[in-house]
């Protein structure tokens, strides 16, 4: 019953929606519907309403019935900056109590997933469950405004002493120094040792009230319906929702320098410039600088320092948005570890810009790429409803889709006005992170600001202009995106071949105006042998350097202006290009990707700063100190090893061996070629279909000797991890397996934050708390992975419990409710999932290298239905094993 119910609440998402109007008889007169006298005001504007409740409420509804899902957002304005003396802590340590005292319980029992995230002006409470739940979800949610039953002193304590723990715990020497030099934003949360629950109480009671509460409701509902629902949960009482109270002003930060030193392979220099808050008229202009800067590969620092002087293996710029505040940061890694030349550089361009402004193509590079990243952001339903919450915080939920507007709208006097106040080195905070080994740095915060008021203008004056675009005549047009009405339509995954060419999946999808592309080739990293470790990932980077400098110096400029995202993928399984672009710029990115594939030669400087910039990347991957889990069980694999090789072996590369690398593993394989956006059927091949033809090629598909490899390096089935970083690790199914499809049903109703290891583990025996419970998947493999938290002397016993409790698995079956309630919690992760693009494509592209097809949606949601609670026994036999046992 629960596949049908959920095949109807599918089917009736597909039918026309009213938009809240029912058709009938003009004649007929119907009494207004009572809920109206709750409404204090109401502004609809196409799928879109924001409603103010007498109550207090602000009720922000967007109808979407793509996905057969419904997500519930709540959002109290409340957070650290709203503590006092007395209830320093509070706000992260209620948020805690809520949501493991009911909310998350109740949340996961309506097959939905819950989370929780405290700043310092809001809590927010966000659930995504099935549509049809979505009563259930909204009392969970108005249950927030009571204080939980359930709450003890007990409980209490063991929330404040995870909290201790995350306070105590150091960081990395890259995250300690990105928190240093950006000051209190990203912080440590206080301390609540001093809270108990008679405080934490009275915090909730002056808090969590209607006058103070945002509701956002995003999916497949018809928002009249639903108001008279919402009406009836959070509609009591009288009052005006609280005023706006975050800061507009700018507050103008003071220069500062300093180093350190800590265990890193490589220096790193860090710039942070103040920046206006969102709502600041200076925000969107100073937003399109940051983009001019540092997004991009034609932009001021990437152009100049990465790509022409080669001072840098990576100038990055981004906006470092707080509620109370904002950052412009840079992060610069010198490429022959001269901290002195990049710094001056990096800071010459800069003034320059100060100076200056942005060109017109600089400034229609940046909004393209922001249009494209602010479209990108919102594929998911959650990512919509937490855009809505943003933007009611700082005015009205409703302007989020005023952006793209507002963006086209900033003018080139803006940008330099925005430039010339906030690029000031007045405003700018220096922090250099050098490795242990190397000589101290002798600056003062004195001399250095000399040692720039000395050198910085001889080094601007050999700026004489910038070169990282050519002026153009005509600029690729941003206006259809501005324009775009979205359809939100479910349209199926189709498949289309190209007559002696590669093979094409695609699938259409008009809720934004981008295309997301991906030409993938099967191999790569799988193939590579010690001596050759980290090849294919400098040929994919010779390749794009190589290509983009042969077409001249306006190259990289052309993709930054429609809006095109470049990535590489470099997977165990299969490796290579992938982006995004505005919908209608998609030919000529498929065309840049064509000619990189099939007629770019490498040449021998590309190939050296290619090697240069991976064994960077090697060295940053080292030095951010995280976890390679799946190393722990596959080891010297390719699916245990860096997608970026060993450092010798990156040295020794020459170009005889790349060109040979791509001869075998690109010149005699069509590609894969997958689309998922806003296309028009096949019409995007038109043009291309005698380009890619080319009978000498085979198809893109794995070789019989690549799977008889696999079956031959198998890891030992074992498990893995240590209680010091609260991880456990165990050796996992192929992805788009049926044994993946069981894992994913197990995951659902053991993990989470309302889960049955929670329940086990945390309100019961009080030992561990468990995070992540996650996979990843490869052709033939793959690598389970929870995760903890536990005070520091229960870290061991916490570790020992976790995989007790995955190994009773073997013993006892799940009761049935519990079991369908995985696995009906196990597609809404499916449907969730499926929103973020990027993934998609390469789940797509691995299922596709796996033999499969179309099938692609279909095939899991078929999977799960035909399960049995046995299933999960048999596969716990067989993947939980003991450390050091054997299956």
């Amino acid at each position: 019953m629960v596949w049908a119910s959920l095949l109807i609440v599918l089917v009736s998402f597909l039918e026309p929606q009213t938009q809240g109007r029912r058709p009938g008889s003009a004649r007929e007169t119907a009494p207004p519907p009572a809920y109206l006298r709750a409404i204090a005001s109401r502004d609809d504007q196409a799928n879109r309403a924001r409603v103010v409740l007498r109550s207090g409420v602000v009720v922000l509804v967007e109808e979407q019935a793509a996905d057969p899902l419904i997500v519930v957002q709540s959002t109290f304005q409340t957070g650290t900056a709203d503590e006092t003396a007395e209830s320093r802590g509070a706000a992260a340590l209620l948020g805690r109590l809520l949501l493991h005292t009911g909310f998350a319980e109740g949340v996961q029992k309506s097959s939905g997933t819950a989370r929780i995230e405290t700043t310092s002006h809001a809590t927010t409470f966000s659930s995504v469950v099935p549509a049809e739940n979505l009563a259930k979800v909204l009392a969970l949610h108005a249950d927030l405004l009571t204080f939980p039953a359930k709450a003890t002193e007990e409980i209490l304590t063991r929330e404040k002493q995870l909290m201790r723990e995350e306070r105590s715990r150091v960081p990395g020497p890259l995250e300690a120094a990105q928190r240093r030099v950006l000051g209190d934003g990203t912080g440590e949360g206080a301390s609540a040792d001093q809270l108990d629950l008679a405080r934490t109480r009275t915090f909730h009671q002056r808090n969590y009230r209607r006058p103070n509460m945002m509701l956002v409701i995003v999916g497949g509902v018809i928002r009249e319906q639903l108001l008279d629902k919402v009406v009836e949960l959070y509609g009591k009482g009288r009052a005006s929702p609280e005023e706006e109270k975050l800061p507009a002003e700018f507050t103008p930060g003071s220069f500062s320098y300093a180093f350190s030193q800590g265990k890193v392979n490589q220096p790193y220099v860090f710039l942070r410039y103040r920046a206006p808050v969102r709502s600041h008229p200076d925000f969107y202009p100073f937003l399109l600088v940051t983009y001019a800067l540092g997004q991009g590969r034609a932009s001021v620092l990437e152009g100049s320092l990465v790509q022409r002087q080669e001072q840098a293996i990576l100038a990055e710029a981004r906006a470092v948005d707080f509620l109370d505040g904002g950052s412009l940061l840079i992060t610069l890694v010198p490429s022959a570890g001269d901290i002195d030349a990049t710094e001056v550089s990096a800071l010459a361009h800069i003034e320059l810009v100060r100076r200056n402004g942005l060109n017109e193509d600089q400034l229609e590079s940046a909004k393209a790429l922001f249009l494209a990243d602010h479209f990108a952001s919102l594929a998911g339903m959650e990512a919509r409803a937490d855009a809505f919450s943003l933007y009611e915080l700082i005015g009205k939920g409703l302007d989020r889709d005023a952006i793209p507007g507002r963006i086209a709208a900033v003018s080139m006097e803006d940008v330099k006005r925005a430039a010339a106040r906030y690029l000031d080195n007045a405003n700018l905070a220096v922090l250099e992170l050098i490795p242990e080994s190397a000589e101290a740095r002798t600056f003062s915060q004195q001399s250095f600001q000399e040692m720039l008021r000395a050198v910085l203008p001889a080094a601007v004056g050999k700026i004489t202009e910038t070169k990282g675009l050519a002026i153009r005549t005509e600029a690729p047009s941003i206006v259809p995106a501005l324009s775009f009405k979205p359809k939100y339509l479910k349209y199926e995954l189709r498949k289309t071949s190209v007559v002696r060419g590669p093979d094409v999946y695609y699938q259409e999808d008009h809720s934004s105006p981008l295309v997301h592309l991906g030409v993938f080739y099967p191999g790569g990293r799988f193939q590579e042998t010690p001596g050759k470790l980290g090849i294919t990932e400098v040929m994919l980077r010779a390749l794009i350097r190589t290509g983009l400098r042969k077409k001249g110096a306006a190259a990289p400029g052309d993709l930054d202006q429609i809006g095109a995202k470049i990535g590489l993928v470099n997977e165990p399984d299969f490796f290579g290009f992938q982006a995004s672009v505005l919908s209608n710029h998609l030919e000529p990115l498929l065309r840049t990707f064509i000619e990189w594939i099939r007629q770019v030669k490498v040449e021998e400087a590309d190939l050296d700063h290619s090697k240069l910039a991976t064994l960077g990347l090697l060295h940053l991957e080292q030095d951010q100190a995280s976890v390679n889990t799946s190393s722990l069980v596959w080891k010297d694999h390719p699916y245990g090893r860096s997608r970026y090789g060993v450092a010798e072996d990156l040295t020794n590369l020459d170009l005889a061996a790349v060109e040979e690398w791509r001869k075998t593993q690109m010149g005699q394989t069509h590609p894969l070629i997958l689309v998922r956006g806003d296309v028009e059927g096949t019409s995007f091949l038109e043009g291309f279909v005698t380009t890619l033809s080319d009978r000498r090629l085979k198809p893109a598909v794995v070789s019989n000797e690549e799977e008889q490899e696999a079956e031959e390096t198998k890891p030992v089935r074992a498990a893995g991890g240590s209680a010091e970083s609260g991880l456990v690790v165990f050796a996992g199914p192929p992805q788009n397996s049926r044994d993946e499809s069981i894992l994913q049903v197990i995951e659902s109703a053991l993990g989470g934050a309302g889960g049955l290891l929670t329940d086990q583990l945390w309100a019961k025996m009080g030992v561990a708390l468990p995070g992540e419970f996650s996979h990843l998947g490869y052709l033939k493999g793959g690598t389970i992975i929870l995760r903890f938290d536990a005070a520091a002397a229960k870290r061991e016993e916490g570790r020992q419990e976790a995989v007790k409790a995955l190994m009773e698995l073997k013993s006892q079956l799940l009761r049935r409710d519990q079991f369908l309630a995985g696995v009906s919690r196990s597609i809404t992760e499916f449907y969730s999932e499926r929103q973020n693009v990027e993934l998609f494509l390469r789940q797509l592209a691995l299922h596709v290298f796996g033999g499969g097809g179309v099938d692609f949606n279909t095939a899991f949601i078929g999977s799960v239905k035909e399960l049995q609670p046995e299933d999960l026994q048999i596969f716990a036999e067989e993947f939980f094993v003991e450390a050091g046992g054997s299956p």
